[in-house]
């Protein structure tokens, strides 16, 4: 692991030293007097975690990974049996599988509790809320609604793998609460008309 680089002062770029002793409170550099504040992550001090490395076959008697001949067998897979050494082995839930029944499993929905894709109810709602008013404007007085329930019924639900947030479903309430509220004006201004 390398030396992290000494922090400095971004504007006189002066050393500086004892800043994370008590972070969340601003300390003056020392050269040129400007307010400083530091946060340390220890996870950055750490050295890594030592990899998982396959043992090499020593012994006759030990098995060899179906993947890896050359490689001692730690685990075998709990779905086809086969032997798997410590670069293979895909552990899931206290359960150990090999690379191909990890594949079939998600092909086939073999294994409990792995998520291969997932709905993601704000940009259903979204697009509930969105595609009426561009395509047929009338429609939104049951979409405005429908929208908020699925946005609020998704609200939730496991989110995006891929780090979306739910603005998508604040965005589907809020236009599904205007459209709404369009429809009871529109109502009541008829009411009133007659």
């Amino acid at each position: 692991m390398t030396t992290p680089a000494p922090l400095t002062c971004p504007k006189c770029q002066a050393a500086i030293t004892g800043l994370l002793a008590s972070p969340g409170a601003p300390r003056p550099c020392g050269a040129c007097g400007r307010l400083l504040e530091g946060w340390s992550f220890p996870a950055l001090q750490r050295p890594p975690a030592p990899a998982r490395l396959a043992e090499a076959l020593v012994a006759v008697e030990d098995a060899g990974c179906f993947y890896h001949a050359q490689s001692r067998a730690q685990v075998p897979c709990d779905l086809c049996g086969r032997f798997l050494c410590a670069l293979c082995d895909v552990e899931l839930h206290g359960q150990h599988f090999c690379p191909g029944c990890v594949n079939t499993g998600k092909k086939k929905k073999q294994i409990r509790n792995l998520d291969t894709d997932r709905l993601l109810y704000g940009g259903i709602a979204l697009m509930i809320a969105l595609l009426p008013v561009l395509l047929f404007w009338p429609l939104t007085i049951i979409t405005g609604p429908l929208a908020i329930f699925v946005a609020v019924y998704g609200w939730n639900k496991p989110p995006s793998l891929t780090g979306t947030g739910r603005g998508s479903a604040i965005v589907a309430i809020v236009l599904g609460l205007l459209e709404t509220a369009a429809w009871i004006l529109l109502f009541l201004g008829l009411f009133k008309a007659f």
